[in-house]
Formats: C-alpha cells, structure tokens, sequence
C-alpha cells in the first residue's frame, strides 16, 4: 500500500503539454491504453530514483502517472535505499546541510518540525531532493558499516559470540551519524569572517546570533536521553579517529601545511588544548567530504581536500560539546554518584529517549556502565571512551546478554599517559618551524625529513649546498 499523499504536495510543476521533449515508446505499443493506476504500479516497481527519473522522461503518459502521485511513489522507491526508520533523519539532516545562510529562525522552525515529528510529510518530494537524500545516504551507510566492523573487530578477541548486526542496531548507529551531521550543521561555529588568532592558528569564532551552551541544551539536547547522547558522541569520536592517521600524515609532511601550523600530534578527542582546528575544521565540512577523503588511496588525491585553501579551523568539537552539555542537567548533582539517584531524580536528570526504539539495549548499556559514576560524567565522559569504541550504546539487548556485558559493574580503563600526549606535541614543533623556513624559501609539496625528492622550489632552483641546508 502506498503512503497517503499531500496535494499541496504533489503540484510542484506544470503537467507535461504535447510540445515537451519527452521520447515516446514504440508504436507497436502505447503507455496510454494502461490505466492510470496501473502505469503509477509500474513507476513504484522500479528499483531506484534514477529508472524513475528515465521513466518518466521517456513517456508523456508516464510522466502524467508520476506527476499526478509523485509523493508516493518517491516515498515507495526510496525506501528501498533509506529503511523507512531513517527517513525522517534523512529529511532532517538534508534540512541542516542546506540551510546557508544559516539564521536563528531556520534553525528553530527545523527543529520544530523535527520534535513534532512531521518531517517526512512536510518535506517537498522531488526527483532532484530524492536523488540528493540517496546519494547522502551512502555516505551514512559506508560509515556506519564501518562503524559496525571496528566496534565488532575489538570485541573478537574476547571471546565474545558475533553475529551481523540486526536491523534495529544497524539503523540506530546510521541515526547517530544523521543526528551529528545535523547537530554540525545547526549548532557549530559558524562565523568565519571574524577570527582569534593564537600562536598563528585561526579558529571560528561564535558570532553574537549564534546558539549559548543552556540554549542549546534546552532546545535540543535536554529533548533526548544520555544514551542518545551517548551514540551521537561515539560517531563523533569515531570520525575523529578514522581521520587521524591519513590527516595527521598529510600534516606532517605537506610543506606549506607546515608553514600554517597544521597540527599532526593528536589522535583522540580529549587531546583539547593540543587538538588540531583544522581537523576540527574538516570534520565540519560533513560526512561527504569526509567519506571521499578515507576512500581515496593516497596522500597525493586527499591533500587537496585537507589543502589551506579548502581550509576551516575550529575549536568546536561536538564530542566535547555533548559532554559539556550535561552540566545543565545535573545542576545541584554534580558530585552525586548515579546509584545514589532516588527514581524522581533519575526521572528529572534522565529524562526519556526521543527516538522510536524499543529494544532496551542502549538504555541498559548506558544505566550498568555510568551506575558507579558521578553525575558530572554522564555523557561522553573520558573515561567510558573504550566503551564507545566497542559501541557499547548501539547494541541491542539480545546481543548483551549473549555477552554478559551487564552482569558487573564498569571498571574505567587506567586512564592514558598525558605526558605521552604532550610528549608528541613537544616532538611536533620542530617539524613544523622546519617547514616555515623551506616554505619561505619557495619549498612547495612532499617533505619526507631526507631529501627533497617531493620538493620543487617555486622561487628557482636552490644549489645543492643550499637545499641539503634547508632540507635536513
């Protein structure tokens, strides 16, 4: 059974006159002897939005059986490609990454439409949004499967029994991933024409319009529960170390990413004061851009999309926003460990899950880790990072039992040596001042700290006295 259509809906564009360019089918036989219902069965059979585009574009009489019911048989095709649990997510998220220029009022009539749960009704179906929304979503499902296969990988070797993922858990990490890309998009920095600078790094500063931490906890965050919180925040991790390694190898060998003090020492979330903004910055730029960076192959095809040019620094991170979130939840709680809570103050603190889901997993998961933690530490604590690596919050609650996941109480990690980490910041500098130089001396492209191999000299070529002193 198709979905019901909205007339208001449905008239976009005029219906099809004689004089369209529209190939007609062969003469032996005509689209117009089907009856109307039964070409609008044809154009809902196909397997994807662009049969349906050809279809419609190679009869008049099917581009009237389209026309004529466009938002049901969108909705029934893409379906197909977007489970129909992420298709509200998949509208809302198509709403924040096309909201420049970027004001107050858009961002709360989006949210408006999001907690009244009318997205997919109030959206405006066309070929070209659906193809958008199909093509996002492939972006969603590389770094979801990937998610899943990191999160499954580190839990291997204890032992634990593994099966494919379900449906409910495969689509509850896709809707985490939808939910940061929105949150990004809608919350972040977003002034770039005012700046502070700090030891030659340019970070986005908030601008006067822009969202306060309570006011954004009151009207987003508060309206979802610690373990969706949770799951939006282990994603957010996630992308920061999938990025990691080829970004922080790019940085570190790129001559003029030196010269603009592109960090390279950091690998996790919580390395705040030694973070790179331009890694922050790139996280920004969304799921996308992010997905073509990690397929490519080398650095030599993601250096451009990492180059100052394409550049934005940041000292946003949304991990770390989520977490400072919190605070306005547990206000007068603070140091109150969760086991202590009475039933009304977990109810006030707590509060209940936005999303439609009905397994108790995630719940469950987030209750037995956080039972022995202060309430300060609720959400993407440091010290429940592991935890999120195996996507603790993601699983359903068959699957933990599988597990005996819940049968004791967390024990946190030993928590890491921030000297290591200040030690590699330490080692970072004098690559970088190393590359200032050669970059003022007209040194472009691949430094590998031996020769000049990857090196041309946009000033002239150096003698060979000149390059050993400025390369080594």
């Amino acid at each position: 059974m198709t979905p019901p259509t909205d007339a208001t809906v449905m008239i976009s564009s005029p219906p099809v006159h004689h004089d369209v360019d529209i190939h007609e089918a062969s003469p032996q036989f005509s689209f117009n002897v089907l009856p109307l219902e039964c070409r609008q069965q044809i154009l809902c059979a196909l397997p994807d939005i662009e049969s349906l585009k050809s279809a419609i574009l190679s009869h008049s009489s099917l581009y009237s059986a389209f026309y004529n019911h466009k938002t049901a048989i969108i909705l029934q095709i893409i379906q197909r490609h977007i489970p129909r649990e992420l298709l509200a997510y998949a509208v809302l998220c198509s709403h924040a990454r096309n909201i420049e220029p970027w004001t107050r009022a858009k961002v709360l009539d989006i949210l408006d439409i999001y907690f009244n749960r009318c997205l997919v009704d109030s959206f405006h179906w066309t070929i070209g949004a659906a193809l958008a929304l199909v093509t996002f979503h492939e972006s969603v499902t590389f770094f979801t499967n990937d998610y899943i296969d990191n999160a499954l990988g580190l839990v291997a070797p204890l032992n634990f029994p593994i099966h494919a993922p379900s449906e409910t858990e495969w689509c509850r990490v896709a809707r985490a991933f939808y939910l940061q890309e929105t949150i990004n998009h809608l919350f972040c920095f977003r002034n770039r024409q005012e700046r502070w600078i700090s030891e030659g790094v340019k970070y986005a500063r908030p601008s006067p319009s822009e969202f306060r931490p309570r006011e954004k906890f009151e009207i987003f965050f508060s309206k979802h529960a610690p373990w969706e919180m949770e799951q939006i925040g282990a994603v957010n991790e996630y992308l920061y170390w999938k990025i990691s390694p080829a970004f922080n190898h790019i940085a570190a060998h790129d001559v003029e990413l030196g010269y603009y003090t592109v960090y390279f020492s950091d690998s996790e979330t919580w390395e705040a004061v030694m973070g790179s903004p331009h890694k922050r910055g790139f996280l920004l730029k969304g799921l996308a851009p992010l997905h073509r960076f990690v397929a490519r192959a080398n650095h030599n095809s993601r250096l451009g999309l990492i180059s100052i040019r394409n550049s934005r620094c940041s000292n946003w991170l949304l991990v770390n926003e989520l977490e400072f979130s919190q605070k306005f939840a547990v206000q007068g709680f603070e140091s109150t460990f969760y086991r202590d809570l009475t039933p009304g103050q977990i109810a006030e603190i707590v509060g209940k899950a936005f999303a439609d889901d009905s397994d108790s997993g995630p719940r469950q998961a987030w209750q037995w880790a956080h039972r022995d933690t202060r309430c300060y530490q609720l959400i993407c604590s440091k010290d429940h990072r592991e935890l999120r690596r195996f996507g603790y919050v993601m699983w359903d609650n068959q699957r933990l039992q599988q597990w005996a996941a819940l049968g004791a109480s967390f024990q946190a990690p030993q928590p890491d040596d921030d000297s290591q980490a200040g030690r590699r910041w330490t080692a970072m500098w004098p690559f970088i001042e190393k590359r200032r130089r050669m970059y003022e001396h007209g040194a472009r492209g691949w430094w590998d700290g031996e020769d000049g191999e990857g090196i041309r000299w946009i000033h002239g070529a150096k003698s060979p006295e000149t390059q050993r002193r400025l390369l080594q």
